[in-house]
């Protein structure tokens, strides 16, 4: 009988759960679990994948001064993701996902305890070493382009930060041209498109129609020339 989810988060937590309490985190909700300081929020995630008998374990850090992108793109209602790493693996932490198997108690028990000793030996002192920003900024997901531009913007790596910004407009163009309508535009991307053309110091008609449609002026610092 294959094991339930309430089940692989309870072993879990005997191992995973212990050493991150130790470590200053606090419990969320199951298999959640967040340890804040004065810069950020660290955040280490348990996900069973009951049907395939296996569960992830997904970890990254959010900076204080990274909150201005979380809140253009619709955060808290969304789903924050991951923007650096997130996957515990055998030797680190990696991009592409792994998987630990739990086909049985005994395995589970095995895997979680071999989870604990990666997360102790590699896990947390990544998260640490994500708190310089030049190593945040190395770290983060390159296909997020928004977030990927802010966080070499706050590492001071301009021409890097435009780079990414650019591709961000790139593709926020690209989707004004898929036929929806302004109404619906300016909801969904609206204010990713105002600050990305500020941050490039784009003079363009769109932005003052959209802050005007907005009520608001966002307050966008660009990046040095």
């Amino acid at each position: 009988m294959k094991l339930r989810a309430k089940e692989i988060l309870a072993t879990c937590d005997e191992n995973l759960g212990s050493l991150l309490r130790a470590n200053g985190f606090a419990n969320g909700q199951p298999g959640e679990y967040l340890r804040a300081d004065t810069g950020g929020e660290d955040f280490v995630l348990v996900a069973p994948d009951v049907p395939k008998e296996r569960f992830a374990i997904a970890l990254s850090y959010y900076p204080n001064d990274c909150s201005a992108i979380q809140k253009l793109v619709g955060m808290p209602l969304q789903p924050r993701g991951f923007p650096c790493g997130p996957y515990l693996n055998g030797v680190g932490v990696g991009r592409r996902p792994h998987w630990w198997s739990c086909k049985s108690a005994d395995r589970l028990r095995i895997a979680s305890q071999s989870a604990a000793s990666v997360l102790k030996a590699h896990g947390l002192p990544w998260l640490q070493r994500l708190m310089d920003p030049d190593v945040f900024a190395t770290e983060v997901d390159p296909v997020d382009a928004l977030y990927a531009g802010y966080a070499h913007e706050r590492a001071g790596k301009f021409s890097l930060a435009r780079e990414f910004y650019q591709e961000m407009l790139r593709r926020l163009i690209e989707g004004m041209n898929l036929g929806v309508s302004d109404a619906e535009y300016l909801k969904v991307a609206g204010r990713e498109f105002i600050f990305v053309a500020k941050k490039l110091g784009l003079v363009d008609e769109r932005i003052g129609k959209y802050e005007r449609a907005l009520g608001e002026v966002l307050d966008v610092k660009p990046l040095p020339a």
